[in-house]
């Protein structure tokens, strides 16, 4: 490496990985001050990263949202959703991107050596050169925004990094670990959710937005790696004139350094509350006639708490008690065979004129719920833009078998009963 053409770099240590049969190059650009990892070997699928060290000063999730928008088109590429159409057209092995507590990372990887350079060039372009400066639009569309759907409608939020963290803050595990963040590190970054916290995002105006861009998003406070077999002095040659050249490190001051935390005087005690949901742990058996029940019950949850953290779409999914009404629908499947389900069976007898028969103790109390309210309940949830996550529904009235079945003769049974 030391023999290359590379006057732009300072090679700061070169290092023999006997491991993974490789050299490893650590370098610094010289006019921008980028710090360059290089690890060169044989291996064909190439890897390139650039990350930013990006501490958060509060839980409006600036660096997330910035990791979103910078991929939402750039000089190069002034395209709505360059990710999108990489994900589809690029024949990448890795592509993505990450906020950490104090970093957020852009890592893609091919075989392909003409993919690959196309993809560093789009996350290069992405993070030095985006639209977030030329259109607000991306911030609200990826960040938060308010929603008025008429005159009559409530106001409501809205916002993919908005949506994703309603569902994250709605995660015991997620709870817990900002809470455990919180009490360890009171003093510095660590505290505080780059992700965002819901309550929070909204603070966060476009200006201060754009003012943390601009303060870490400089080649200074950047790492860039790369690994695998490629022309190495054509990469860092290409990146020095297209991209590095371009800026001084003299010219900006960019304190990004993590502070320590003080070491505590005396053992410290939290105590926090935190949701959690009835499947937890989700602990069921896979045998018995409600096994099915109970392991479609929940992949649906599961399904849809993935649209809510990959689209941001809301989800609210119910668990009802026993649901009654009066319809053509009287038969419920048993191992497969149709048979008339018990409520069905008090309601003929009641119109006929017969005996209704209760096996077992008629004094047992069930909570029952009746068909129409539980379709009210679904509207109120399309209605709401604070509905999420699983409801446990009830009537509040326990009714015994007893009950039921004289109500049922009272409504039913005419002058025959």
């Amino acid at each position: 490496m030391d023999k290359l053409k590379l006057s732009a770099y300072e090679i700061i240590e070169v290092r023999k990985i006997a491991d993974i049969e490789s050299m490893g190059y650590i370098l610094r650009h010289k006019k921008s001050g980028a710090r360059v990892c290089v690890i060169s070997n044989e291996d064909d699928n190439k890897v390139f990263s650039i990350g930013f060290r990006t501490p958060p000063e509060d839980e409006t999730g600036v660096p997330h949202i910035i990791e979103h928008t910078t991929l939402c088109g750039s000089d190069k590429f002034p395209v709505k959703d360059p990710f999108i159409e990489l994900a589809k057209g690029s024949l990448n092995t890795f592509l993505n991107a990450m906020t950490y507590p104090e970093k957020t990372l852009y890592p893609v990887a091919s075989y392909n050596e003409r993919d690959f350079k196309n993809l560093m060039e789009v996350y290069l372009d992405a993070v030095f050169h985006p639209n977030i400066t030329k259109y607000k639009e991306i911030f609200m569309q990826e960040g938060w925004h308010y929603e008025l759907e008429s005159e009559d409608a409530p106001l409501t939020i809205n916002g993919v990094v908005y949506n994703e963290m309603k569902g994250a803050y709605s995660s015991p595990d997620e709870v817990l670990e900002t809470a455990i963040m919180e009490a360890l590190f009171p003093d510095n970054t660590y505290s505080k959710n780059s992700g965002g916290n819901p309550e929070k995002i909204p603070e966060l105006t476009y200006e201060n937005y754009l003012a943390f861009y601009h303060k870490y998003y400089h080649p200074c406070n950047s790492y860039i790696y790369l690994y695998g077999d490629m022309d190495i002095e054509e990469r860092l040659t290409w990146l020095d004139e297209e991209y590095l050249s371009h800026y001084d490190a003299n010219e900006v001051e960019v304190h990004s350094q993590i502070q320590l935390q003080k070491p505590f005087d005396a053992v410290v005690s939290e105590r926090r509350t935190y949701p959690i949901t009835e499947d937890e742990p989700r602990d069921f058996k896979f045998t018995g006639d409600h096994a099915v029940y109970v392991i479609s019950r929940n992949a649906a949850n599961d399904v849809m708490e993935y649209y809510n953290q990959q689209h941001g779409m809301q989800c609210a999914w119910f668990r009802f008690p026993p649901v009654y009404g009066v319809g053509p629908h009287g038969t419920i499947y048993v191992n497969g065979t149709a048979k008339k389900s018990g409520i069905a069976t008090f309601i003929d007898n009641a119109k006929e004129g017969k005996e209704i028969e209760i096996w077992g103790d008629p004094h047992i109390k069930r909570d029952i719920i009746y068909v129409k309210d539980v379709a009210e309940a679904y509207v109120a949830a399309l209605k709401s833009d604070l509905a999420y996550g699983l409801y446990n529904m009830t009537g509040h009235i326990q009714v015994d078998l007893d009950e039921q079945v004289k109500a049922v003769i009272e409504v039913f049974g005419g002058e025959k009963r």
